[in-house]
């Protein structure tokens, strides 16, 4: 099996932990009786939830923490009962997920990039503009520098243009 399955008594003994089981709850492999207590604290409050309480626990997404890295899991536990209708016990399986959570990350991430570059280039068209206006203004200074109108229309409109692209970056600076 892919995906790791515990069962245990109700008493919280361990009748049934597969070797998939083993690896995800980072559980070395021991000949020895385990118990619901010597599971991962996530994993154990599932499995004593549905002992204590007899209800279903439903595609429960938990971070088991290790020296060797985090994982990932998703775990489902129900009871199982006897003919008469007395609690035998509780079975979780339990499906390693680290692989599809590093996904989702790299996605997310991705996005981000991708919404980062659409910023920057409106940000760029932005900018620009105001200095397409400035740039004119200085290639033409030196030809019409003795033209009072010009310079009065123009100094006003580059003060403008400066104050526009101060705005951008402060509006930048604000959502960083």
């Amino acid at each position: 099996l892919t995906t790791g399955v515990i069962a245990a008594d109700a008493d919280g003994k361990i009748t049934v932990f597969n070797q998939e089981a083993e690896q995800i709850a980072g559980l070395n492999s021991n000949g020895g009786e385990r118990t619901v207590d010597d599971l991962p604290a996530p994993l154990r409050d599932i499995i004593q939830t549905t002992l204590t309480s007899g209800e279903r626990q439903e595609d429960r997404e938990v971070e088991l923490r290790a020296a060797a890295g985090n994982t990932f899991a998703r775990a489902s536990s129900a009871t199982f009962r006897g003919q008469g209708g007395e609690l035998l016990g509780a079975l979780m399986v339990v499906t390693d997920i680290t692989a599809l959570k590093r996904l989702e990350l790299q996605i997310r991430r991705s996005d981000r990039l991708a919404s980062l570059g659409t910023l920057s280039a409106g940000m760029a068209h932005e900018i620009k503009n105001p200095l397409v206006s400035i740039k004119t203004f200085a290639q033409l200074l030196p030809e019409r520098y003795h033209e009072s109108d010009f310079r009065e229309t123009f100094s006003g409109l580059i003060v403008h243009e400066i104050d526009r692209i101060d705005s951008l970056v402060n509006q930048l600076l604000r959502f960083a």
